[in-house]
């Protein structure tokens, strides 16, 4: 079963990835790459919660959603010779997202 597969349907599911990367390490204990997967899993265990968040219906963005958004935002934020301040990005996000959304 892939990771991703495990993310979504598992509970538990941060930890069984935690457990199988640690299996690794100690099979390979000179990676790095290994190492760093462990601590973000262990740092952002309670943002894995999908197979969770899954069955009380609550949606869950997707790669394109979040690819979308991304793009929305940098078209407007990070055009050629434009700073702004965070209070600025917002309301100038909200806007945008209204216009968007109707």
């Amino acid at each position: 079963m892939c990771w991703i597969s495990i993310l979504h349907h598992d509970q538990g599911n941060a930890d069984k990835i935690i457990d199988h990367l640690s299996y690794l390490l100690k099979q390979h204990p000179r990676k790095k790459a290994l190492k760093t997967e462990i601590n973000y899993f262990q740092n952002n265990r309670q943002r894995c919660r999908y197979a969770e968040v899954s069955e009380a219906n609550f949606p869950i963005g997707s790669r394109v959603a979040e690819a979308s958004c991304k793009t929305l935002v940098t078209q407007r934020i990070m055009r050629s010779s434009m700073c702004w301040k965070e209070q600025g990005d917002q309301a100038i996000l909200m806007f945008r997202a209204l216009l968007k959304n109707n």
